[in-house]
């Protein structure tokens, strides 16, 4: 982790995260697209962060830890494109995607996040905003990943 980021992270979590442990994750994020869905749709998003607890639509961040979001990519080109917005409990959109395709994570180019920080016992919803009509007949599983930083005693 650089310099700045480190700083950044002390001032908002009120205390020198070096001194905590870190665990890197790559989260499951994912949402189904069902026939007939109209563009502007908006669905829910489960996301697993632990495999033990499977997928969730609301995730609380546990209160001796803080999380630093610092990255999302797709592993192959959704289906259906979407906006992917970030809810901070409930009410703080934090984050609000370009179209999930422009996140390819073979592109280097591709589209990228700042660093969003969640403090102890905030929580986390994803929504996905449907960008065209879906015509297809069968319902189609869209998945990306979320790159959580976690910070621990």
């Amino acid at each position: 982790m650089d310099l700045a980021l480190n700083r950044l992270t002390d001032l908002l979590f009120g205390r020198t995260t070096r001194a905590l442990k870190r665990l890197t994750i790559n989260a499951i994020a994912k949402f189904t697209v069902n026939p007939n869905d109209r563009a502007g749709s908006v669905k829910p998003i489960s996301v697993q962060i632990d495999p033990q607890k499977g997928f969730e639509t609301g995730i609380r961040v546990p209160s001796d830890e803080s999380w630093i979001i610092t990255d999302l990519y797709v592993v192959n080109a959704p289906a259906v494109d979407s906006i992917i917005t970030l809810i901070k409990n409930d009410k703080e959109k934090i984050y609000q995607s370009a179209p999930l395709s422009t996140y390819d994570y073979k592109n280097p180019s591709r589209s990228r996040i700042s660093p969003i920080m969640l403090k102890a016992n905030e929580t986390l919803t994803l929504v996905a905003q449907i960008m065209a009509d879906y015509t297809g007949t069968n319902p189609v599983d869209i998945e990306f990943f979320i790159t959580i930083e976690r910070y621990y005693p």
